[in-house]
């Protein structure tokens, strides 16, 4: 099983499936939604491998084929290859998502669009590695109520 995350990050629409273990991510793929007509009410799905580096996104109506063909770039495919081997072999996700929110370049709207979605699978309490924007206290974003809030200041960080 899956969920689907719709989201837009630097005016790009993007796509954000997370494969389920459970109720844990497991894996992960995310891509523009430049060429498919994927409606935003649709939040669940079965992700399917058919056979090595080939899955498929199965839905009520229509299955969409070979997910990997929807990336723009090898280093996309690289990047979502890598969190999901973390994800299966135990990183932590918070981990993952402090990591992902320090990426520069040209592939920031990319690890943004994927931090966002994992930040929705972060466990209550957990703190960031991240600094606090509004007063610069490290170690201080703690995770309440699907938001980041600041130990020291009270600032919140949300989105």
């Amino acid at each position: 099983n899956c969920d689907i995350n719709h989201l837009t990050v630097q005016g790009d629409k993007w796509v954000v499936i997370v494969g389920l273990f459970g109720k844990d991510p497991y894996e992960i793929f995310a891509f523009k939604k430049k060429n498919i007509s994927l409606s935003e009410k649709i939040k669940e799905g079965k992700l399917s491998k058919v056979k090595s580096g080939k899955y498929d996104l199965e839905l009520d109506a229509f299955t969409l084929e070979d997910l990997k063909e929807h990336f723009e770039s090898d280093e996309q495919e690289a990047l979502t290859r890598m969190i999901s081997t973390s994800l299966r072999h135990g990183a932590d996700i918070d981990f993952i998502y402090d990591q992902l929110q320090k990426s520069e370049g040209t592939i920031v709207s990319f690890s943004k669009a994927i931090a966002r979605t994992l930040k929705r699978y972060l466990k209550e309490g957990t703190i960031s590695k991240l600094k606090c924007d509004s007063c610069g206290s490290p170690n201080g974003l703690v995770m309440q109520e699907g938001c980041f809030i600041c130990k020291d200041c009270s600032a919140s960080k949300c989105g």
